[in-house]
């Protein structure tokens, strides 16, 4: 048969790709706290910490929405929410999901939104920036960086992606560093 996949545009990809890099953060960051009383972190973080795991910068705008609460609210629901008393992010998908459920969502998103073109709204159409679509909302900061060489952490395989993906080791290495 057909892959999932076949009718994935470049604005499907990059929903898919946020998708799993928000599931990542948000999991990684609750394993790597170990703390109980602090499972997430408070969404004006999401920049600092997105960029402590991969290096790059996320923005919302390029995404069509002005910050990381309509990205939740808006863009990836499936996967994303945010506390409305606390404004801490909350991952929608559990650790354990399988890997092709970002592509599973991401299939479903894009025929949901079809359908919705296809019967004549005009607001279903992504509007997304070329930053969106060159690597899942995020700006490189290239090799080294400005965090560049961390260590990854200690002796778990870090979150990368398949060869030249553009993951790489995640600079983070513990609670330290947080954002005032």
């Amino acid at each position: 048969g057909e892959p999932l996949f076949a009718n994935f545009s470049a604005e499907d990809w990059a929903l898919a790709n946020l998708r799993f890099e928000m599931h990542l953060l948000l999991h990684a960051f609750r394993h790597d706290l170990d703390d109980p009383e602090r499972p997430s972190f408070h969404e004006r973080h999401t920049g600092f910490y997105y960029n402590k795991y991969y290096r790059k910068d996320l923005s919302p705008k390029a995404f069509g929405v002005s910050n990381v609460a309509e990205l939740a609210k808006a863009v990836v629901t499936d996967t994303l929410s945010v506390d409305p008393k606390r404004s801490t992010l909350e991952a929608q998908i559990p650790e354990d999901a399988p890997m092709d459920i970002f592509v599973r969502l991401a299939e479903d998103d894009r025929r949901e939104r079809q359908r919705r073109i296809d019967s004549g709204d005009a607001t279903a159409k992504l509007n997304f920036s070329a930053a969106a679509l060159q690597q899942g909302g995020g700006h490189s900061q290239g090799s080294g960086g400005k965090h560049g060489g961390g260590k990854g952490h200690q002796g778990r395989p870090s979150a990368a992606a398949p060869a030249g993906g553009g993951y790489g080791k995640r600079p983070y290495s513990g609670p330290s560093g947080y954002p005032s």
